[in-house]
């Protein structure tokens, strides 16, 4: 916390309430000093004071607003905003010291380095507000990311004034989730008019979940770096985070419930050409006499064969128990996460594998839902995406998550149960011999090492 104020403290101060305090320790200062105040009726400089107290409490709370939690409240109500650097406090800082001497000490000479002081001051905050004005900001960035993994997010800056170019501009992003606040930074050099430039920068997302891109932040010092000025732009964006993949050990495809053996039936499967189905073929030595079929034989004038998909694939169905006590700890919340990405990639895997099963996934949360996939490409990125979307709650039940799949076990199925409880919710599974079937699986990292190794961060 110290380390994050003390960055803060080294981008700048707002000028808004500098400006405030000094104004307030100036007029407290000259309610006292001054010989004309001290004329004044007592109730009028106890009302100066008064209101050089409260606009100095009022600074103070701004500046600790600022610093404290800048991504929130007024800082970004107004699209403008101006910072002071170390460097520019130094400055003005030096600047009112030669004010208020020029003042006590009636010296002209004071007050006239004071006045070249603060041209170069103004007119650095005048042309770094001229720079600001007519930019535009574009972000290209991949919809779909995975946990832990890096990416690049292309920014580019569009400088539309006619005549004048934008130098040193800094382009803050920010990409916000419930649980994390990052804020990415890239530099422009030099924007001509007329004209963009692109800058890349690379992100890397911990949390599973939605991220919210915006807004874009677009500032700059230049050209003494007195003061800082900088502009908001609304840029929506959005990157939807999958949870992390691993990798299945081979214990997990040893199946310990049903016989391994090839089972001849007639069943396709959808696909994009006719040879995907079971279809009819030359006579080759060694066939069936049994699968010849003769019509269509005696129409061709040689032998045809029918000819059957042979499935090793088995369906399977994948029954998430996402429950999380009321009051959650980190261990909670570990358990979750590890059950989703144990869950995503029996799914993947599976989807993958095989050539014609169906993948059945039921979800007890905050809601209890149920749907099913084959093996496609959309199938996959559409499964990924309700896999990031997923949360546990504390009313999750094993009974209703059960008694919503009751309907669609079949006999040539793999049933896997992974629950977040502690201990295993054995009750259910007791009133029907069907039900028995399921494999059961905690999610804690001793029960699910010998099934399945999680994907570790990539190195920096």
């Amino acid at each position: 916390m110290i380390r994050r104020l003390w960055r803060r403290l080294a981008r700048g101060f707002p000028l808004a309430g500098v400006l405030g305090l000094a104004a307030a320790l100036a007029l407290l200062i000259s309610v006292y000093k001054f010989p004309w105040l001290r004329t004044l009726p007592s109730n009028i400089r106890m009302a100066l004071a008064v209101v050089a107290l409260t606009t100095a409490i009022a600074s103070g709370l701004s500046i600790l607003r600022v610093l404290l939690w800048p991504q929130g409240g007024t800082w970004y109500a107004l699209p403008y905003r101006v910072l002071l650097p170390r460097e520019g406090m130094v400055y003005l800082a030096i600047m009112v010291v030669l004010f208020i001497g020029s003042l006590l000490g009636r010296s002209n000479t004071l007050m006239l380095v004071f006045a070249m002081m603060a041209g170069p001051f103004v007119l650095n905050g005048w042309i770094t507000f001229t720079m600001l004005k007519r930019l535009q900001v574009r972000r290209e960035l991949p919809p779909r990311a995975m946990a832990g993994s890096e990416f690049s997010v292309a920014v580019t800056l569009q400088n539309r004034r006619l005549l004048f170019g934008s130098w040193l501009m800094a382009v803050t992003d920010k990409a916000t989730h419930a649980e994390e606040l990052l804020s990415p930074r890239v530099m422009f050099i030099r924007v001509p008019p007329r004209s963009s430039r692109t800058a890349y920068y690379r992100l890397r997302l911990q949390r599973r979940g939605r991220y919210r891109l915006g807004p874009v932040e677009v500032g700059s010092r230049f050209p003494l770096g007195l003061v800082e000025r900088s502009v908001v732009l609304s840029v929506p964006g959005e990157v939807l985070v999958h949870p992390r993949l691993g990798r299945l050990t081979p214990r997990w495809y040893r199946v310990p419930l049903l016989a391994t053996e090839l089972l001849e039936r007639q069943r396709t499967r959808r696909g994009t050409f006719d040879d995907d189905f079971h279809h009819l073929r030359e006579y080759r030595p060694g066939d069936n006499p049994r699968s010849i079929h003769w019509r269509t034989s005696a129409r061709r004038n040689e032998l045809m064969v029918r000819e059957y998909h042979q499935s090793r694939d088995r369906d399977l169905l994948l029954a998430l128990d996402l429950y999380i006590p009321p009051r959650r700890t980190a261990g909670d919340t570990e358990r979750v996460e590890l059950a989703l990405e144990f869950a995503a990639t029996v799914a993947i895997d599976y989807l993958r594998r095989s050539f014609d099963g169906i993948l059945t996934l039921a979800v007890s949360g905050p809601e209890t839902d149920v749907w099913e996939c084959e093996n496609a490409p959309p199938a996959i990125d559409a499964l990924l995406d309700r896999f990031a979307l997923l949360e546990a709650s504390s009313h999750s039940s094993p009974t209703s998550l059960l008694q919503a799949v009751r309907d669609r076990l079949t006999a040539h199925q793999r049933r896997v149960l992974i629950t977040t409880r502690l201990e295993v919710p054995t009750a259910p599974f007791t009133d029907d011999a069907l039900l028995a079937g399921f494999e059961i699986l905690r999610a804690l990292p001793e029960e699910l090492a010998p099934l399945f190794v999680p994907l570790r961060d990539e190195p920096a």
